[in-house]
Protein backbone atom coordinates (compact mmCIF):
# COMPACT_ATOMS: atom_id res chain seq x y z
CA UNK A 1 0.00 0.00 0.00
CA UNK A 2 2.82 2.44 0.85
CA UNK A 3 4.39 1.78 -2.55
CA UNK A 4 1.14 2.74 -4.30
CA UNK A 5 0.86 5.92 -2.25
CA UNK A 6 4.50 6.77 -2.98
CA UNK A 7 3.95 6.23 -6.70
CA UNK A 8 0.83 8.40 -6.67
CA UNK A 9 2.59 11.21 -4.80
CA UNK A 10 5.61 10.98 -7.13
CA UNK A 11 3.35 11.09 -10.17
CA UNK A 12 1.49 14.10 -8.82
CA UNK A 13 4.73 15.96 -8.08
CA UNK A 14 6.05 15.16 -11.55
CA UNK A 15 2.79 16.44 -13.07
CA UNK A 16 3.05 19.66 -11.09
CA UNK A 17 6.67 20.17 -12.12
CA UNK A 18 5.85 19.51 -15.77
CA UNK A 19 2.88 21.86 -15.62
CA UNK A 20 5.00 24.66 -14.20
CA UNK A 21 7.63 24.14 -16.89
CA UNK A 22 5.05 24.12 -19.68
CA UNK A 23 3.84 27.54 -18.58
CA UNK A 24 7.18 29.21 -18.01
CA UNK A 25 7.70 32.64 -19.59
CA UNK A 26 5.78 33.82 -22.64
CA UNK A 27 3.58 30.70 -22.74
CA UNK A 28 2.25 31.62 -19.31
CA UNK A 29 1.59 35.12 -20.62
CA UNK A 30 -0.40 33.94 -23.65
CA UNK A 31 -2.57 31.67 -21.49
CA UNK A 32 -3.27 34.49 -19.03
CA UNK A 33 -4.07 36.87 -21.91
CA UNK A 34 -6.41 34.32 -23.52
CA UNK A 35 -8.28 33.95 -20.22
CA UNK A 36 -8.66 37.73 -19.90
CA UNK A 37 -9.55 38.30 -23.54
CA UNK A 38 -6.63 40.69 -23.90
CA UNK A 39 -5.68 40.71 -27.59
CA UNK A 40 -2.81 43.18 -27.10
CA UNK A 41 -1.26 40.97 -24.43
CA UNK A 42 -1.67 37.92 -26.71
CA UNK A 43 0.19 39.78 -29.46
CA UNK A 44 2.93 40.81 -27.03
CA UNK A 45 3.32 37.24 -25.79
CA UNK A 46 3.59 35.97 -29.38
CA UNK A 47 6.20 38.65 -30.15
CA UNK A 48 8.09 37.50 -27.03
CA UNK A 49 8.20 33.91 -28.28
CA UNK A 50 5.02 32.33 -26.90
CA UNK A 51 3.64 29.38 -28.81
CA UNK A 52 0.21 30.04 -30.32
CA UNK A 53 -0.51 26.42 -29.42
CA UNK A 54 0.51 26.82 -25.78
CA UNK A 55 -1.69 24.99 -23.32
CA UNK A 56 -2.59 25.34 -19.69
CA UNK A 57 -1.63 21.98 -18.15
CA UNK A 58 -3.34 22.90 -14.89
CA UNK A 59 -6.70 23.76 -16.46
CA UNK A 60 -9.58 21.39 -16.03
CA UNK A 61 -9.97 19.00 -17.78
CA UNK A 62 -6.30 19.51 -18.62
CA UNK A 63 -4.09 20.78 -21.35
CA UNK A 64 -6.56 23.32 -22.71
CA UNK A 65 -5.01 25.40 -25.50
CA UNK A 66 -5.01 29.18 -25.59
CA UNK A 67 -7.47 28.97 -28.50
CA UNK A 68 -9.73 26.64 -26.52
CA UNK A 69 -9.66 29.05 -23.59
CA UNK A 70 -10.55 31.98 -25.86
CA UNK A 71 -13.34 29.95 -27.51
CA UNK A 72 -14.85 28.90 -24.17
CA UNK A 73 -14.81 32.47 -22.91
CA UNK A 74 -16.19 34.06 -26.07
CA UNK A 75 -13.07 36.12 -26.76
CA UNK A 76 -13.49 36.35 -30.53
CA UNK A 77 -10.74 38.94 -30.99
CA UNK A 78 -8.22 36.76 -29.16
CA UNK A 79 -9.32 33.66 -31.08
CA UNK A 80 -8.91 35.53 -34.37
CA UNK A 81 -5.44 36.72 -33.41
CA UNK A 82 -4.36 33.20 -32.43
CA UNK A 83 -5.75 31.77 -35.67
CA UNK A 84 -4.12 34.52 -37.74
CA UNK A 85 -0.80 33.52 -36.15
CA UNK A 86 -1.31 29.84 -37.02
CA UNK A 87 -2.95 28.31 -33.95
CA UNK A 88 -4.22 24.77 -34.48
CA UNK A 89 -7.99 25.08 -34.94
CA UNK A 90 -8.29 21.40 -34.02
CA UNK A 91 -6.10 21.42 -30.89
CA UNK A 92 -7.58 19.13 -28.25
CA UNK A 93 -7.62 19.16 -24.47
CA UNK A 94 -7.50 16.27 -22.01
CA UNK A 95 -11.08 15.25 -22.82
CA UNK A 96 -10.46 15.48 -26.57
CA UNK A 97 -12.52 18.68 -26.81
CA UNK A 98 -11.67 21.03 -29.66
CA UNK A 99 -12.10 24.81 -29.50
CA UNK A 100 -15.32 24.32 -31.51
CA UNK A 101 -16.69 21.99 -28.80
CA UNK A 102 -15.90 24.67 -26.22
CA UNK A 103 -17.45 27.54 -28.18
CA UNK A 104 -20.58 25.46 -28.83
CA UNK A 105 -20.86 24.37 -25.20
CA UNK A 106 -20.73 27.95 -23.97
CA UNK A 107 -23.02 29.37 -26.66
CA UNK A 108 -20.31 31.51 -28.19
CA UNK A 109 -21.76 31.66 -31.70
CA UNK A 110 -19.45 34.31 -33.12
CA UNK A 111 -16.38 32.33 -32.06
CA UNK A 112 -17.91 29.13 -33.45
CA UNK A 113 -18.46 30.87 -36.81
CA UNK A 114 -14.86 32.09 -36.78
CA UNK A 115 -13.57 28.57 -36.06
CA UNK A 116 -15.74 27.13 -38.83
CA UNK A 117 -14.37 29.74 -41.24
CA UNK A 118 -10.92 28.37 -40.36
CA UNK A 119 -11.97 24.78 -41.21
CA UNK A 120 -12.79 23.52 -37.71
CA UNK A 121 -14.00 19.92 -37.88
CA UNK A 122 -17.74 19.84 -37.14
CA UNK A 123 -17.53 16.06 -36.84
CA UNK A 124 -14.73 16.00 -34.25
CA UNK A 125 -15.62 13.68 -31.38
CA UNK A 126 -14.63 14.00 -27.74
CA UNK A 127 -13.70 11.06 -25.53
CA UNK A 128 -17.39 10.09 -25.24
CA UNK A 129 -18.03 10.44 -28.97
CA UNK A 130 -19.93 13.75 -28.76
CA UNK A 131 -19.55 16.31 -31.55
CA UNK A 132 -19.72 20.10 -31.25
CA UNK A 133 -23.36 19.87 -32.36
CA UNK A 134 -24.11 17.72 -29.29
CA UNK A 135 -22.58 20.45 -27.12
CA UNK A 136 -24.54 23.19 -28.89
CA UNK A 137 -27.81 21.28 -28.38
CA UNK A 138 -27.20 20.57 -24.69
CA UNK A 139 -25.01 23.53 -23.65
Amino acid sequence: MNTIVSLLVSGFLLFCATGTEALAGPNEDIIAAAKLGDKAAVETAINNGASVNAFDPLAMPGETTALGIAAANGHENVAKSLLDHGANVSGRDGLQLTPLHMAADHGNHSVAKLLLAHAADVNARDFLGATPLHYAATG
